[in-house]
């Protein structure tokens, strides 16, 4: 039990740690991610920023282009080196932006990687939860079944003792009664014991009423000649109250004798029934005691089931906090994994534009020498030559506005997106614009003499 309930607080202690564990990664991540975000805005803002002024300072340069009227005249080496730079402080700006996207995807695929490590030691706290909850509700069970089996018992005792306590009373009741019963023998023989010496003294006392009786019979016995039948009548008076005495004595005597031998049958039966009487009350005590003992047992059984119900109890809720983490650690992958799409869709986005700003500071490049040379040649290189080159130089300074634009365009994009997901950010285009070095302004038109 104690082992059980142990176990049970550990897996508590372990989902508290993992509880924890994934509120500071979601809040670290959230707030080193934000940070890369807004390093990204921020290198994106300066790069719209050069962008545009680049835009327009090329655009007020164009149309001072539409009204020379000998092209063969301009030295744009000092406007293509100018492009040139501002095309690298761009793309410095959009790589530093890309390094911050790659950190933040960097910093979201640890955060997943903390997570899942948490899910996974969750997943563990789970097993070992099922298997504490298989075998609290197995002891559960098994305690339940003994204690309906224990109550079944003591119902059974305490009717058992209830039977013996019946048997006491109808026992007890039959001795009381046998006992009412010799007493009034005994009473009765102390009467026969009295009407005896009763006779006793009266036949002591008439002792010569039973002469003269006899006297009167011989009396009459001789005198019956004479009186004619009378003095018989008086014989047979005198002997008949004599023999009437004899014989009532005789009796009482008998009726006494009768009456000692039921006392002693009621004596035998009365000590038998209080024997039984004490065997009963033995039994019943027994039983009393045996219900006191499953009483005990099953208030011992009782409190075991309850502190069984009490663990299943505990790993439900444990079962409902694994349930919860299980569901914020998906979430939160879920969520990371939307901030990871839309960073990477960031990333591609600053990569085409970086890409598209690396062809064209290599074209610019190229540019740039063929300016330098044609201008160090130019009294040798034909007119046709050098209008074409102008040209060439026009549209691709026209094919870089076309670029700008369209990285301004992305930037604006992406800075007008709504907040991410997982991150408690403002959305992109909430934020201050950062404070930029002052960009340069494109160089004065320049004719070779």
């Amino acid at each position: 039990m104690d082992s059980l309930s142990n176990n049970v607080s550990k897996i508590q202690d372990s989902l508290q740690s993992a509880r924890e564990r994934l509120s500071s990664l979601d809040a670290t991540s959230k707030n080193t991610v934000a940070a890369e975000v807004a390093a990204v805005r921020t290198s994106l803002q300066n790069s719209l920023s050069k962008a545009q002024h680049a835009k327009l300072q090329m655009s007020s340069f164009l149309l001072l282009l539409e009204n020379v009227e000998d092209p063969t005249t301009l030295n744009m080496a000092p406007q293509i080196s100018w492009l040139a730079r501002s095309l690298d402080g761009i793309t410095a700006s959009i790589t530093q932006a890309e390094a911050s996207a790659d950190s933040a995807l960097q910093s979201t695929m640890d955060c997943t990687y903390d997570v899942m490590d948490v899910g996974r030691d969750v997943e563990a706290q789970d097993d070992l939860l099922d298997e504490c909850q298989s075998r609290a509700k197995e002891l559960a069970n098994q305690a339940e079944s003994s204690l309906a089996l224990s109550e079944q018992i003591l119902a059974q005792t305490q009717k058992d003792a209830s039977a013996k306590e019946e048997e006491i009373r109808i026992k007890t009741r039959q001795a009381n009664e046998k006992r009412t019963r010799k007493a009034e023998l005994d009473r009765e023989i102390s009467q026969k014991n009295g009407q005896i010496a009763e006779t006793h003294r009266r036949r002591e006392s008439k002792k010569g009423s039973a002469a003269a009786g006899l006297m009167l019979t011989g009396i009459g016995i001789m005198a019956a000649p004479f009186t004619a039948g009378a003095s018989l009548g008086l014989a047979a008076a005198g002997a008949g109250f004599a023999g009437y005495k004899g014989v009532r004595v005789s009796d009482l005597k008998d009726e006494m004798v009768a009456l000692q031998s039921r006392v002693s049958t009621l004596n035998t039966e009365i000590s038998q029934d209080q024997q039984v009487i004490s065997n009963l009350e033995t039994e019943q005590r027994n039983l009393q005691n045996l219900v006191s003992q499953y009483q005990r047992d099953i208030a011992s059984r009782r409190s075991t089931h309850q502190v069984y119900q009490k663990q299943i109890a505990e790993a439900n809720r444990a079962e409902n906090d694994i349930t919860a983490l299980k569901g914020v650690a998906e979430a939160t992958i879920s969520n990371i994994n939307e901030v990871t799409s839309e960073l990477q869709d960031v990333k591609e986005c600053l990569d085409e534009c970086s890409s598209l700003l690396q062809a064209k500071s290599v074209d610019l490049s190229t540019s740039a020498t063929s300016v330098d040379w044609v201008v160090g040649v130019v009294g040798r290189c034909s007119r046709k030559f050098r209008v074409k080159e102008f040209e060439r130089q026009k549209t691709l300074m026209q094919q870089v506005a076309e670029v700008l634009d369209k990285i301004e365009q992305e930037g604006q994009l992406l800075l007008s997106s709504q907040d991410m997901a997982f991150l408690d950010t403002k959305p992109w285009g909430d934020v201050k614009r950062p404070i930029v070095e002052e960009n340069e302004a494109i160089p004065e038109l320049i004719y070779v003499k």
